[in-house]
């Protein structure tokens, strides 16, 4: 995966680099096997669109045991570069709900465009 066919290889390692990452070869192979795996998802799309978080907001009180599961839909976006935007997409149960447009690597563009087009759907 590394060998650059599919995956920039050289982004991977200066992402890597730029977080004083002293990464092993197979973890820069599993970065780049997400890399891939979001281009291959962004192939045939403009955007893709998911929660922002896969749960709903705690309590104002409430202890919060899964800090990180908070990010698991928005973190993967993060380690690859991929622009995302995120808009409110409506309430469960009277809380909030996110929803995120996530564009490929270089495209910001597209990600904001998706934003206002949602918004102008909702009103």
């Amino acid at each position: 995966m590394l060998n650059g066919d599919t995956v920039d290889s050289e982004a991977v390692r200066r992402y890597a680099d730029s977080l004083s990452m002293d990464l092993s070869t197979a973890e820069l192979e599993a970065f780049a096997e997400q890399f891939a795996q979001q281009d291959a998802a962004l192939a045939d799309v403009d955007v893709l669109a998911s929660p922002t978080v896969p749960m709903l907001p705690p309590k104002w009180d409430a202890d919060m045991d899964d800090v990180f599961g908070s990010l698991a839909n928005t973190g993967p976006f993060n380690v690859t570069g991929h622009p995302a935007v995120s808009v409110p997409c409506g309430t469960v149960d009277g809380l909030p709900v996110g929803l995120q447009f996530v564009a490929e690597r270089g495209d910001d563009a597209a990600a904001l465009r998706a934003a206002p087009s949602w918004m102008a759907l909702r009103d």
